[in-house]
């Protein structure tokens, strides 16, 4: 949520002096009136720091209720699945990709 909510702020900012902050746009325009990187980016910058606000924000809504807790006995999936550490077999310490578990997950 920090990130939706920093992302929101500052393309408020931006927004508000790249176009209704008289002072700071006369501050960064050179002598010919051409505007300089600063102010064209204030310009540019809310949309897509809307955009990226969205995509957190989608994010964090799929992701929501998902969680995996690592206890000292076993493994928690979403409060509701409990998998015992003593269920898991491993093919060996160096062969990670040989681990199978004693147990039927939702989905499969």
């Amino acid at each position: 949520m920090i990130y939706v909510a920093l992302c929101v702020g500052l393309a408020i900012w931006f927004a508000y002096d790249g176009y209704f902050n008289k002072k700071f746009q006369e501050k960064n325009r050179s002598d010919n009136g051409q505007p300089n990187a600063t102010l064209v980016i204030n310009r540019k910058a809310p949309p897509f720091l809307l955009g990226a606000a969205a995509l957190f924000g989608v994010y964090l809504f799929i992701i929501k209720g998902k969680k995996l807790v690592a206890g000292d006995r076993e493994l928690v999936i979403n409060s509701q699945k409990r998998i015992p550490y003593d269920s898991i077999e491993t093919g060996g310490q160096d062969q990670l990709s040989g681990i199978k578990a004693n147990h039927n997950l939702p989905g499969r």
